[in-house]
């Protein structure tokens, strides 16, 4: 076969979050010559990275948003579909709550259709949780191959029988995240860190999921035993404003730095001494992967799948009712355990995009025969 194989990406969204960059890192290490990635942009308000994924070669598709425009939607992307012939479809998800696009790929019975679970839960009380258990049944039914970036997350969405060899890992460019002290002092000095400060660094959504008013309870307490503690807290979204406003009301303005959305994450995780991630729920996280490769002390929530250690570095606490075990984990963070374990190549995105090139060969009954050199 001398034409690559064509991938139809959906699910992507604006924001720079997990699904985001989980596909665009395998998209800058697949090998371009025998897979070719084109995008659906599923909301109309455009995708992250789009420069980089044009000038990686990949197309994007803007439909109007699926989910107020389902008519136009269907006709859209069939008449993609149908112009296109794409080898396999594959669209990432967070949930089953809209099940439109996969019900509209398997339409298309010559097309491989990969579904591909990025979470493990929904946030209590939302029209989503109940659309999502509305929905799983005709999910799970429909004929397509069932991918995670984890098994628990695999299992939440497709059942208790989804496999492990189907785990497509948030695997990343472990050499980037190897330690630079003058890229660390330059982020401190910009963030207005002093030598002597201990910086607790987040990096995710600020939303319900993440827990993200969880931080200043942990930041108020700990400043209350020693003032030199400080938080780097890196991403957007719609519990911004809030996050400010409980800064403001504890007084922890001018000892918390909101970096926004970054795109050399790699740098920013060298100003920190240690990361949180008091999630509610997650799939499985590629920051937890991140931090833990920089060397960092991990404290992150006992709801994220215990799949995310892959080094010593890593406590799991629990979050109701547990501020105090929180700080208190901190505090005495010098004497726990952390030294860093041989990193598995699951996680070298060189590796895993070699991987998933075969997952896509296999899916179409071909052999990949010409193996790279990692």
């Amino acid at each position: 076969m001398t034409e690559s194989i064509k991938i139809l990406q959906i699910g992507l969204s604006s924001i720079k979050g997990g699904i985001e960059n989980c596909i665009l890192n395998y998209y800058r290490y697949i090998d371009k010559s025998k897979i070719h990635f084109d995008f659906v942009d599923i909301y109309g308000d455009g995708l992250a990275y789009s420069e980089e994924i044009k000038n990686l070669g990949g197309k994007i598709f803007v439909l109007k948003n699926f989910k107020k425009h389902p008519i136009n939607f269907i006709y859209s992307l069939n008449k993609i579909l149908k112009t296109n012939s794409y080898h396999i479809i594959h669209i990432n998800m967070l949930s089953s709550a809209n099940i439109l696009p996969a019900i509209v790929a398997c339409f298309h019975k010559k097309t491989k259709v990969f579904l591909h679970s990025h979470n493990s839960n929904i946030p209590k009380g939302s029209i989503r949780k109940i659309l999502h258990y509305l929905n799983i049944f005709i999910l799970r039914n429909l004929p397509a191959e069932h991918f995670a970036c984890g098994e628990k997350a695999g299992k939440w969405l497709f059942g208790n029988n989804f496999s492990k060899e189907n785990v497509i890992p948030n695997a990343i460019d472990i050499h980037l995240f190897k330690k630079n002290v003058v890229v660390r002092n330059e982020i401190r000095e910009k963030c207005n860190f002093s030598p002597k400060d201990i910086v607790i660094g987040f990096v995710g959504r600020l939303c319900e999921q993440k827990n993200i008013l969880f931080l200043p309870d942990i930041l108020k307490e700990l400043r209350k035993k020693r003032k030199n503690y400080k938080m780097l807290i890196i991403g957007d979204g719609e519990l911004r404003e809030k996050l400010i406003k409980k800064l403001n009301d504890f007084r922890l303005k001018e000892d918390v730095y909101l970096a926004g959305f970054q795109d050399k994450i790699s740098n920013w995780y060298q100003a920190m001494d240690l990361f949180v991630l008091p999630s509610l729920f997650e799939g499985l996280p590629i920051v937890g992967i991140e931090a833990q490769i920089s060397g960092l002390p991990c404290f992150l929530s006992d709801q994220i799948s215990n799949e995310i250690k892959i080094t010593n570095n890593v406590k799991f606490l629990p979050i109701n009712n547990a501020k105090d075990i929180w700080v208190k984990s901190i505090l005495n963070y010098d004497n726990c355990d952390f030294t860093n374990n041989q990193i598995s190549n699951l996680w070298n995105i060189k590796i895993s995009a070699s991987n998933l090139e075969n997952k896509y060969f296999k899916a179409l009954n071909m052999k990949n025969l010409a193996q790279r050199e990692i």
